[in-house]
């Protein structure tokens, strides 16, 4: 329940600052100002993800694999052969997805005394996992995958992008992902 507020909080956040910046003028329209790419690297707990990245200038997209440590590496991948098991439930596995950002720059507040500019961002993302149903022996002491499922997440991030002024200035990212974990990005301007 808590994540779901968290969700609605999110979308209204972003729909409040950033919509209203959004007028039909051309300079807002600019994909050109503010563009950039980046590579992400990102923990949680003991799970590592990769993103590569890239934005115009107010919108994003975030391509993301997790490679994910809940399911045992030494298990089995069919099911158990007798009975006597303990359920350890449904592990995900690793999984593969994007997500769209929406950028709410510091030129946009006119925050423009400052030596850097900064982008506050955040997003939803699709993500397809698969799940494995594990279980362990109680005489072998062995992991088996009982079964397995498809499984689509849908996870928010948020996290702040600095860069320099100019083409050709690097990116730093810093940010949070329901599934990728704390993350941090290293990028261009172009």
């Amino acid at each position: 329940m808590l994540m779901w507020i968290m969700r609605i909080l999110i979308f209204f956040i972003l729909f409040f600052l950033i919509f209203p910046t959004l007028s039909f003028s051309e300079d807002n329209y600019d994909f050109k100002q503010n563009s950039g790419y980046w590579l992400n690297g990102g923990k949680k707990k003991d799970d590592w993800s990769w993103a590569i990245g890239g934005r115009g200038n107010r919108l994003g997209i975030e391509l993301g694999y997790v490679v994910n440590s809940e399911v045992p590496d030494d298990m089995l991948e069919y099911p158990i052969p007798h009975n006597s098991y303990t359920d350890k439930g449904y592990k995900d596995n690793d999984g593969i997805g994007f997500d769209l950002l929406a950028f709410l720059n510091s030129n946009d507040l006119n925050i423009n005394q400052l030596p850097f500019a900064f982008s506050i961002y955040g997003g939803v993302g699709v993500y397809w996992m698969e799940e494995s149903h594990v279980v362990k022996s109680n005489v072998t002491n062995l992991y088996y995958e009982q079964r397995s499922r498809d499984e689509t997440k849908y996870p928010i991030s948020y996290g702040v992008q600095f860069r320099g002024k100019k083409d050709g200035s690097l990116m730093i990212s810093i940010g949070n992902h329901e599934l990728r974990g704390l993350n941090f990005s290293l990028g261009v301007l172009y």
